[in-house]
Parts: structure tokens; sequence; C-alpha cells
């Protein structure tokens, strides 16, 4: 989730009659702050000027075997 200036960034693919959050799965060895960047990359053609920053959190029904979730977030 971006948000500069009280705006939120959400992406949308032509033709589709919905928007949603930019997300994606890191690779494996990469890391989570490489992996925002690429996939904000891929997705909205965005490169983060901002910091970059990772963290864990249980999350239940996550797709994680341990029930543990991964997220980064672009911090200005």
């Amino acid at each position: 989730m971006v948000v500069e200036r009280r705006h939120l960034l959400l992406a949308h693919f032509h033709g589709a009659d919905h928007t949603f959050l930019p997300g994606g799965h890191a690779e494996p060895g990469e890391s989570l702050p490489a992996a925002l960047r690429r996939e904000l990359l891929e997705s909205c053609r965005f490169r983060p000027r901002s910091g970059v920053t990772s963290g864990r959190s249980s999350t239940p029904g996550s797709r994680e075997a341990s029930g543990t979730s991964r997220s980064a977030a672009v911090l200005k």
C-alpha cells in the first residue's frame, strides 16, 4: 500500500472491473525490500523514492505454513 499526500496507490488492469493493492511474493533468496521494489515496478511501473522497510506478523489463514506472513512497506 502506498500513501502519499493522502493518496493511496491502487492497481487496475485494462478491461477489469476492479482495482487492487499491488502485491506479490518474494522470490527465493530475495529480501522483502527488494521484492517490494520489483513488484511495484512490474505491477505499476513505479519506483519508490522513499525508504523501504519490512516486518513479520501473525495472520490466521496465512499462506505461509508457519502462520506468519511477511510484509514490506514504502515509508516517506
